[in-house]
């Protein structure tokens, strides 16, 4: 370490380190999304939760009474949707 600092080298090597986690943290995540596109495109897909299945058929029926001539009365209900959906969550916690 005397040597080191004598000729104004770092003292540690954390940088080095630093970058390798970096980089490991990358290529478990580029691992992870190829596996995942893989899963995807062989058919496999994860379901939502009860409440987010839920959720989206109101919205979806919601959409379906869409009329170009009241969009304000559209998104109020649209409103109403997502604001049921936060006292929901209030409710349980």
């Amino acid at each position: 370490m005397f040597k080191r600092i004598l000729k104004d080298l770092r003292r540690t090597n954390n940088n080095i380190e630093t970058c390798h986690k970096s980089l490991a943290q990358d290529i478990e995540k580029q691992r992870f999304t190829k596996q995942l596109f893989d899963e995807i495109k062989a058919g496999k897909f994860f379901e939502r939760c009860k409440k987010e299945r839920l959720k989206n058929e109101r919205i979806k029926a919601h959409l379906k009474t869409y009329v170009k001539s009241s969009e304000l009365d559209f998104l109020d209900g649209l409103i109403e949707i997502f604001d049921n959906k936060q006292k929901e969550i209030i409710s349980n916690d």
